[in-house]
């Protein structure tokens, strides 16, 4: 289900923005650098998948007339389906080095005790941002999809379909 991999995205993403935030770059790549491979992994199919749903959201609210709230609906689901996808382009962004850090684990666990190059150093502070960037709008569209909370996402994803449907097509 759509709704399931957003919630996972939102839930490795807030995770994952803990342990960036709370851990110096030493201690962030002894806790990360077993998990990048997998990380990157995760981020790309459910960002990924996270897209697909919410364009698929899109399109239900489409052909459902935008539930009669017109351009707020258009805005709102435009928003989820930025979201997601700004969090998949920063993940593609991430990716080279989250390819570094987990070889650079498997070569050597105990790797980041080394010194560290000014090279390395500066690449690792942009990805820090990149992997921000993921984090948030990943944590920001299973928010903002959250936020609107209508009974038909969770139940039946097709009532308003179903709904218009029934009006049109039921007196013949």
């Amino acid at each position: 289900s759509f709704a399931f991999c957003q919630g996972l995205l939102g839930g490795i993403s807030l995770l994952l923005l803990y342990y960036l935030t709370n851990q110096d770059d030493r201690s962030f790549l002894r806790s990360f650098a077993p998990l990048a491979s997998d990380a990157q992994k995760a981020f790309m199919f459910l960002s990924a998948m996270s897209i697909v749903g919410a364009l698929d959201k899109w399109s239900k609210d489409q052909m459902a007339g935008w539930m009669l709230r017109g351009s707020t609906q258009k805005l709102i689901d435009g928003i989820i389906v930025a979201n997601y996808a700004v969090c998949f382009a920063a993940t593609l962004v991430c990716a080279p080095m989250d390819d570094i850090i987990a070889s650079s684990h498997q070569r050597s666990p105990e790797w980041f005790r080394w010194e560290l190059g000014a090279d390395f150093t500066a690449t690792l502070a942009m990805w820090r941002v990149a992997h921000v960037v993921r984090c948030l709008f990943g944590l920001l569209g299973w928010v903002s999809v959250s936020w609107e909370t209508r009974s038909y996402l969770n139940n039946a994803p097709n009532k308003p379909l179903h709904d218009i449907y029934e009006k049109l097509f039921s007196n013949q």
